[in-house]
């Protein structure tokens, strides 16, 4: 993110108005939508007919979205992503966001990670079937508005590859089964990124995850159980496997990760940040992973450093493919 004051930022969207070429345009945290809400209006204005991605995250888009920047950025219609995360979208910025959306018919990613959206229904009833990757992470989405989440699922004719998602908020087993039943209709998805706090709510997911025979990439931040590991092993096509921040050491899981591991004969990346690791689960996680034919990349960082473990990895790096990110 670069840090401009209001004038720079001023001629900097001024100027982008005559590259009317323009694909991609990123303005992470460099315009604010209060302050330069007419500007960025007008640049849209010549330019947003042949942007494909835009990304406007950590800019301060609240529910009080200007009507002007609305209407200009409807007018991109060859839009295929879209990211308005970080940002502090509600009930009433979903419903203008909505609003637009019909405006996008290629419209393949959406990114609305870390907002403020407790009812985020506008936006899923009115989501493009070109769309192919969905991000509602990390907002405090109710439990009424998974049930609407679920009934989007059942529309066969998305084409979904990669869906981010907090389950925290379902607090019911009725509801998690309600959910699971049309989750598992999602043939096409290759990536799944799960933010849960509830064992019990969340134990017949890990089953589902097995009737995916697409899904390559998965990442689960937090709390897991037993069923996990089970699942985990018969999921021979993955590559990509993210388990940050979780309790599996604390929980004397450790070596039902290690054993599930060995069967992933594709595995390529596994990220293990923030899980409180010791030399003897680096020698151990290590000792699995060599096995795996296709593994180059381990991170764990961010892990717990009273064991001088990385000169030992460091060393192990040096005599492998494996790159280690410590």
């Amino acid at each position: 993110m670069a840090c401009f004051d209001e004038k720079k930022t001023s001629v900097i969207l001024h100027s982008l108005s005559s590259l009317k070429q323009l694909k991609t345009l990123v303005l992470d945290g460099i315009v604010s939508s209060t302050d330069h809400a007419i500007e960025l209006s007008l640049t849209l204005d010549s330019i947003a007919p042949s942007i494909r991605l835009l990304s406007l995250a950590n800019c301060s888009l609240s529910d009080h979205l200007n009507e002007r920047f609305l209407r200009s950025l409807s007018r991109a219609s060859g839009l295929q992503t879209l990211n308005m995360s970080r940002n502090e979208l509600g009930y009433a910025g979903c419903q203008s966001i909505s609003k637009i959306l019909r405006k996008f018919p290629l419209l393949k990613s959406l990114d609305l990670h870390s907002n403020s959206i407790v009812n985020a229904d506008p936006v899923i009833s009115i989501l493009p079937p070109s769309l192919e990757e969905l991000d509602i992470s990390e907002n405090r989405i109710s439990e009424n508005n998974i049930e609407t989440l679920s009934g989007f699922f059942k529309h066969s004719c998305f084409k979904l590859k990669s869906l981010k998602l907090s389950v925290q908020n379902i607090t019911s087993t009725r509801m998690m089964h309600h959910f699971l039943r049309n989750f598992e209709k999602l043939l096409l998805l290759e990536e799944i990124v799960l933010f849960n706090e509830e064992k019990e709510i969340v134990q017949p997911f890990f089953h589902i995850l097995t009737h995916l025979p697409h899904l390559k990439k998965l990442s689960i931040h937090g709390n897991l159980d037993d069923n996990f590991w089970d699942s985990l092993g018969l999921l021979e096509n993955i590559t990509h496997l993210s388990l940050d921040s979780t309790s599996i050491i604390q929980d004397g899981s450790f070596g039902n990760l290690c054993e599930a591991i060995s069967h992933l004969h594709h595995l390529r990346y596994l990220s293990f940040q923030n899980n409180f690791m010791d030399l003897s689960h680096v020698r151990e996680l290590l000792a699995v992973l060599i096995d795996c034919k296709s593994f180059i990349h381990l991170d764990i960082r961010s892990n717990c450093d009273k064991f001088d473990f990385y000169s030992f990895v460091s060393s192990f790096a040096r005599s492998t493919n494996i790159r280690v990110l410590m």
